[in-house]
């Protein structure tokens, strides 16, 4: 039977969180609730950053293989891509009219995936910030997307 080892106590609160995601090296851990993301240190609960940027609810964060980048997907229509070390944001994803539920980076880290309300995924080049492709098909919003 499994056993709880730690609890996070960020600035927020942490009621509703949606989306959670580790670094590669598991040292660091992102938590997402309403328009705000937090870093903290997986050993200490320590808050280390809070990355704010989205008008809307973020629903889904990713670390980039490497751990350099974290890329967050929010119901404001956009996904941004963020410099983990410094907190910046680098670029800016504008999803067109509906709210993402859901970001992957590709295993190299070249490439982003976000699944959306409007029932498509895209296929973005993370550097340029350009969409490459749209998956369409499916009847209802894409709520996760996760490269093989």
């Amino acid at each position: 039977m499994g056993r709880q080892i730690s609890s996070f106590k960020g600035r927020f609160g942490y009621s509703g969180i949606s989306s959670v995601a580790f670094s590669p090296d598991g040292k660091l851990v992102l938590l997402c609730n309403s328009d705000i993301m937090e870093l903290l240190e997986v050993n200490s609960g320590r808050v280390i950053r809070s990355f704010k940027g989205h008008s809307g609810a973020v629903k889904s964060v990713a670390f980039s293989p490497d751990g350099k980048l974290a890329l967050s997907g929010s119901y404001d229509g956009t996904m941004k891509l963020w410099e983990v070390n410094s907190g910046q944001e680098i670029h800016s994803f504008k999803v067109r009219y509906s709210g993402v539920n859901s970001v992957a980076f590709s295993p190299d880290g070249k490439l982003a995936l976000s699944g959306s309300d409007d029932k498509t995924m895209k296929l973005w080049e993370v550097n340029s910030g350009r969409e490459i492709r749209s998956f369409k098909g499916h009847s209802g919003a894409v709520k996760s997307v996760a490269f093989s």
